[in-house]
């Protein structure tokens, strides 16, 4: 038993890992397609916000900005982006709107969603998306106890 739960905790952290560095694939590819460098501090957003993100960058081309960016993330279920430009103001205009997107769209797949608290972590996720993560930590402490129990 031991050994077909930790199998099955290898391959759940594996398909995790291959989704994870798909998104990161897809976001350097966006920064590369837009010239800008890569975060100093990094970027850790879900696949749900990456359009809006993408669409952001567009219009700071499109406004001939520049932008130099410090870490994109996810905090407190708010889009956080720190950059530095000479267009402080003006970005930050530009940065207002897509964090308010953000807000109203589920950060896993894009669809409308709320920020709220999910199982302790304050998140915008839609029904569906909620109710898979909450059905995947109950299985993942499941699989703790088993282990646990099983050692």
């Amino acid at each position: 038993m031991t050994i077909q739960s930790g199998s099955l905790q290898r391959m759940q952290q594996a398909r995790t890992m291959s989704k994870e560095q798909d998104l990161r694939s897809e976001i350097d590819g966006i920064f590369a397609r837009f010239g800008f460098n890569y975060p100093r501090c990094g970027i850790s957003i879900g696949k749900g916000w990456v359009p809006i993100f993408e669409e952001f960058l567009q219009e700071i081309i499109l406004s001939g900005y520049e932008v130099k960016f410090e870490q994109v993330k996810q905090k407190f279920g708010d889009l956080r982006i720190y950059f530095q430009s000479p267009n402080q103001k003006e970005v930050q205009e530009l940065l207002n709107k897509a964090e308010k997107r953000c807000s109203e769209t589920c950060e896993l797949c894009g669809n409308p969603a709320k920020n709220g608290n999910h199982d302790g972590w304050l998140a915008v996720l839609c029904k569906a998306c909620s109710k898979a993560r909450d059905d995947e930590r109950a299985s993942n402490k499941r699989d703790e106890k088993t282990s646990r129990k099983n050692a």
